[in-house]
């Protein structure tokens, strides 16, 4: 039930500053020559575009299946494909994107899934994401330094921080996918918080439960050792997703007709944004996206274009499939309701 909660008070917050962020930047601009810019789009490539986040769902689906099955446990694609999903939307709209994970987790312990295994399944993912980002977006950002630092003291601060943010995540997942240690003392420090609020009544039963969830968990950690081509493997499938979402930037400034700008000159744009946006406590870094899109984009749009390209990018590569998958996730959980009710 609080679950439920924080994330109607996450949805709600999403849509407060969403609409407060769209309502004070659409009023310095005409809304009509607005949308008749849009109207002009190239509809061909605005549709490649659309299949883009498809692509970067996709992959999350593959690897989940690939490391899953690597870990002993048989799963089907498709029911990956729901993981996926659900994780994708919940994580559109909480803060640090830190709520997919757990209902993902869920779904997949009442799939068969044991939580140590789906736990270690998206450790392994959440550090190749940063492996990628911090990687090719360090390379591109240096050879791009000059599009990208344009002056603009506030972003080149958020860039800094979010890179010292991503380094330290990643050091951090490392280490806690490898040391049974560490990740005991997490849970006993857990068991006795919940235990002084008084959300875990039997400490012994939670202990003994957390004791045998380590112990599978290890047992996945080792095996990931001895699998280091399982690594390289979702670390090659979250480059294409990376690569495919970044893309989606690139795919509406050739549909508005303009040029002069490569691929690689996009993409390295947008990696800098997702390393700014990093440490942002906001679902989805609305608001701070928007404005930083406009920072980085607006010598490249100009004045008549910047916002029709703010709409489209921000509405493709993430308002769109937040709202799909919204509605999936929806569907889904009222078939596992049903499924338990039978």
């Amino acid at each position: 039930m609080n679950k439920k909660k924080n994330y109607k008070w996450s949805m709600l917050l999403l849509a407060a500053i969403a609409l407060l962020t769209y309502y004070l930047l659409m009023r310095e601009y005409s809304l009509r020559d607005t949308l008749d810019a849009i109207g002009r789009a190239d509809v061909r490539i605005l549709l490649a575009g659309l299949l883009l986040p498809l692509i970067y769902l996709l992959g999350e689906a593959e690897s989940i299946r690939r490391t899953v099955t690597t870990l002993g446990y048989r799963t089907r694609f498709g029911a990956c494909m729901k993981y996926s999903v659900i994780g994708h939307y919940y994580s559109s709209i909480t803060p640090f994107a830190t709520g997919g994970q757990p209902v993902q987790m869920y779904y997949m312990d009442a799939d068969g899934i044991p939580v140590a295994v789906s736990g270690m399944t998206f450790m392994l993912i959440a550090v190749m994401f940063k492996a990628n980002l911090l990687i090719f977006g360090l390379l591109l950002v240096a050879l791009k330094a000059e599009l990208i630092f344009t002056g603009i003291p506030y972003f080149n601060v958020l860039f800094a921080v979010g890179l010292v943010f991503s380094v330290g995540m990643m050091i951090l997942l490392l280490t806690a996918m490898f040391s049974k240690s560490l990740v005991f003392r997490i849970a006993e420090w857990v068991i006795n918080v919940g235990a002084k609020l008084r959300l875990i009544n039997d400490r012994t039963k939670t202990h003994n439960k957390i004791k045998r969830q380590i112990k599978e968990y290890n047992r996945a950690a080792q095996h990931l050792k001895s699998n280091p081509k399982l690594a390289l493997k979702i670390f090659l499938t979250v480059m294409v997703q990376r690569a495919a979402m970044f893309s989606v930037a690139f795919a509406v400034y050739k549909a508005l007709g303009l040029q002069g700008l490569s691929w690689t000159d996009i993409l390295a744009i947008q990696m800098a944004t997702a390393i700014a946006c990093d440490t942002l406590p906001l679902p989805g870094a609305v608001g701070a996206a928007e404005g930083i899109f406009l920072s980085l984009y607006g010598r490249v749009y100009g004045d008549e274009l910047i916002a029709p390209a703010l709409l489209l990018t921000r509405g493709i590569n993430y308002y769109l499939p937040m709202l799909l998958c919204g509605l999936l996730a929806g569907y889904f959980h009222v078939a596992h309701i049903k499924k338990n009710n039978a």
